[in-house]
């Protein structure tokens, strides 16, 4: 039976013979020979994002500053005056470090009762306070054990305007505080802190409230 080279003459028998020889060099790829494909990329991609994972969950607990509930009590000036409260701070919204200390900026949310025990049941001896700070802490050192200092600026508003012989005239009121303490194992926390509420003359009188309270806060 005639092939179909052999069917074929002049020039096209000649571009038939071109065409086998050229396809005869053509080397096919072995087998086993590995594609390119899109795990070429993936697999030293899912390694970093791995070893990111790793050092998130490795890093001190002085960068994860999570929220922390705060028990307040403590005397207000002028004697027969106190405050029981508590606080909820949530995690840092800013952080840096400045020689050996380290700063974090945290918001605060605080609702307290403030009490007179001078006059015996009057209306006036009860009021509820909430408030929102913004608390700036710095604190030494990445043991179990460190100290820290720390400020902070605030509104409150309270139920009334009188407290006992306190005359503070309007609900509005701003706050200043100052504190000190020792972090206990990146969780707990015992401190001090002197808070000032006052309206800032915006009415008068104005005769303002100082707190000098003990603190004792629990990260969750």
């Amino acid at each position: 039976m005639p092939t179909v080279g052999a069917t074929l003459h002049g020039p096209r028998r000649h571009a038939y013979r071109q065409y086998h020889q050229y396809q005869h060099r053509r080397s096919p790829l072995p087998m086993n020979t590995p594609r390119k494909t899109s795990r070429t990329f993936a697999a030293p991609f899912c390694r970093v994002l791995l070893a990111a994972a790793v050092a998130a969950c490795t890093l001190p607990a002085a960068a994860q500053d999570g929220p922390e509930l705060v028990l307040k009590h403590g005397r207000v000036g002028g004697g027969g005056y106190q405050r029981t409260g508590l606080g909820l701070r949530l995690g840092s919204v800013w952080e840096n470090d400045w020689g050996g200390w380290h700063l974090s900026l945290r918001p605060e949310f605080e609702l307290s009762r403030f009490s007179y025990d001078g006059s015996r049941g009057r209306p006036d001896d009860r009021l509820t306070q909430g408030g929102a700070i913004g608390l700036l802490r710095a604190y030494r050192g990445n043991g179990g054990t460190r100290p820290y200092g720390e400020v902070g600026l605030g509104v409150a508003m309270f139920s009334g305007d009188r407290l006992g012989s306190k005359d503070i005239s309007t609900h509005f009121q701003f706050s200043q505080h100052l504190g000190a303490g020792l972090e206990f194992s990146g969780r707990w926390n015992l401190g001090l802190q002197y808070s000032h509420y006052s309206n800032g003359d915006i009415e008068k009188p104005n005769d303002g409230m100082d707190v000098y309270q003990v603190l004792f806060g629990v990260r969750f």
